[in-house]
């Protein structure tokens, strides 16, 4: 149901001569789900690889790593006739093998044009450890389930569908506030395959959701110890635990003293980074000056950070589940968090590059992203006050730059300013 993704990889099989391609994501988003979907339906004949189930397979790049003595040491290993340019090869949990990782350039390299697909946790880390070529593999980013993915995969396609289409019109009243109810559940549930999953089995067992969030909350403690460097781990998962206090704060610029009294940044920096290369973290920097190129006035070291999955964000938090049942409630909770980290997902899984716009401590304007002709900054409202100060404050400045603004309402317009439901930030076509 994760169409995107799908199409893609089919756009990239269909190549003269395809680079090898590499899902690129967090843990849990469902990557190895992907490349076996996708052999199944697109291929007649492939091979899985997963160097963390099997060790032996490393020892098959121990020699030579020219792919036409790879192929046929995996074809003998397999017990198998010929892996040839028409089998798809997926190397899975790549990271493993540090030769497997670096036969991808030869692959690249080679004459022939064989399907190579590779995925691996904390592939981000190794990657920036190690200076894998750039050039050589084509990279396909993978996200937490976007809200349009989870109504497809719960059995609601008829509304994906209908949220999809840039024709639909105005969104009805009881529509709105039957999508909405829906989204404050995708609120508590998140995007991660598993958990949906779990969800669509039985809407109504909140408890082993939940239990199946902790798992992969403690899945993402066990990388510290196995893969950081043992330097690192404590400060790792001292960021970590500090997760939920730091996004519940009215003021949510990152701070190092916020993990400890005596944190300073050249301590913990690095501990940080490694949290955004393992993508469990987002990092939205600041901007002093919102027209294009935005990066060109863009501060690293002011900065917000926003966690991968707002599901799993609120299982760190403990939310309780009848806060689904109160919409406003569950918004306004933890000044705001939940509504501002989702936006930060659905906005991030668009591939949009965001950063956050504040002028001398008066205003503040959540997110402020480039499209393809000029500038969008939204404000994430939790509530029904829409007083929006800050983004008029910015719309007076910079009056270039279109302004929206996300609630709880259905879609208006105030003036300069287009409000979207909380759902359409990231559906709506900006």
């Amino acid at each position: 149901m994760r169409k995107k993704y799908i199409n893609s990889m089919i756009l990239w099989a269909k190549s003269k001569k395809p680079k090898p391609m590499m899902l690129w994501g967090a843990r849990q988003v469902g990557k190895t789900h992907l490349m076996k979907s996708f052999a199944k339906s697109q291929f007649a004949d492939s091979i899985y690889l997963n160097f963390e189930q099997d060790a032996e397979l490393s020892k098959l790049f121990a020699g030579s790593i020219a792919p036409q003595i790879i192929l046929k040491n995996l074809a003998l290993y397999l017990n198998r006739g010929p892996i040839t340019t028409e089998t798809l090869v997926i190397m899975d949990e790549i990271q493993e093998s540090e030769r497997a990782l670096n036969s991808l350039k030869y692959f690249n390299e080679s004459p022939e044009a064989y399907k190579i697909l590779s995925a691996g946790s904390l592939l981000g880390v190794k990657l920036s450890r190690s200076g894998f070529p750039v050039g050589q593999v084509t990279f396909l980013d993978v996200y937490p389930g976007t809200f349009l993915e989870f109504l497809s995969m719960t059995g609601e396609l008829s509304l994906a569908t209908y949220l999809e289409n840039p024709e639909r019109g105005p969104i009805s009243l009881a529509v709105h506030e039957k999508i909405l109810g829906i989204y404050c559940e995708y609120l508590f549930v998140g995007g991660m395959p598993e958990v949906i999953s779990e969800y669509a089995l039985n809407r109504q067992d909140f408890p082993k959701i939940r239990e199946t969030q902790n798992r992969i909350l403690r899945a993402y403690q066990l990388d510290f110890a196995k893969h950081a460097p043992r330097e690192m781990v404590v400060r790792i998962a001292e960021i970590f635990d500090k997760i939920p206090q730091h996004l519940a704060k009215e003021n949510k610029k990152f701070m190092y003293s916020a993990i400890a009294a005596s944190a300073r940044a050249r301590d913990y920096s690095s501990a940080l980074q490694w949290l955004i290369d393992a993508r469990i973290l987002q990092k939205v920097m600041h901007l002093s000056n919102p027209e294009i190129p935005l990066l060109a006035s863009a501060d690293s070291n002011i900065f917000k950070t926003y966690f991968v999955d707002t599901g799993l964000l609120g299982a760190m938090m403990n939310v309780p589940q009848k806060l689904i049942l109160d919409q406003a409630t569950l918004f306004c909770s933890y000044k705001g968090a939940l509504a501002e980290n989702i936006a930060a997902q659905q906005l991030h899984a668009s591939g949009k590059q965001c950063f956050y716009w504040t002028s001398a401590g008066k205003a503040e304007v959540d997110f402020v992203f480039q499209i393809a002709d000029g500038v969008v900054a939204l404000e994430v409202k939790s509530g029904e006050v829409l007083h929006s100060r800050s983004l008029k404050e910015l719309g007076r400045r910079f009056p270039k730059v279109a302004l929206y603004r996300s609630s709880l309402l259905n879609a208006q317009k105030n003036g300069a300013i287009k409000n979207i439901p909380a759902y359409g930030v990231g559906i709506e076509n900006f």
